[in-house]
């Protein structure tokens, strides 16, 4: 996994969601959804990094899994203010109900019983993840 290119792409988006709306001018309708579409990809870059996470991987990688998944949803929730069209409010249920998951999971869990425990809320993140770039008609 890489974990630093996922964490740079999520960077990146964050700061190009928040420069674009810090000035007077407002994106055009393409503009706006092209930032969306790219936070969708980045969001789903850190969920595939989140996934991917084995038994051999460490309690370490398994929050930095997560930290990367919390800033690509700011990444996206920043977006949606710009494109308006978007409608992300499944996906913020559904990755509340993973955070709230991953929460769950007792500190004397296995990493493989940690994974197992949140696989249906990450399920429901990865199905929100594809309406919402279905809807937003994202390459």
């Amino acid at each position: 996994m890489n974990y630093k290119r996922t964490l740079c792409l999520t960077a990146l988006t964050v700061t190009a969601a928040a420069l674009a709306s810090c000035g007077p001018k407002q994106p055009s309708p393409e503009e706006a959804k092209a930032a969306f579409c790219t936070a969708l990809a980045t969001y789903n870059q850190a969920l595939a990094s989140f996934t991917a996470l084995s038994g051999s991987s460490t309690v370490g990688q398994f929050k930095e899994a997560r930290k990367q998944l919390q800033m690509a949803q700011a990444g996206i929730e920043k977006a949606e203010q710009m494109y308006r069209q978007a409608r992300i409010s499944q996906l913020k249920t559904s990755f509340e109900q993973l955070n709230q998951a991953i929460d769950t999971v007792p500190n004397s869990a296995t990493l493989a019983q940690a994974k197992q425990s949140v696989a249906p809320a990450v399920k429901g993140v990865q199905t929100a993840w594809q309406d919402a770039k279905t809807q937003a008609q994202c390459p």
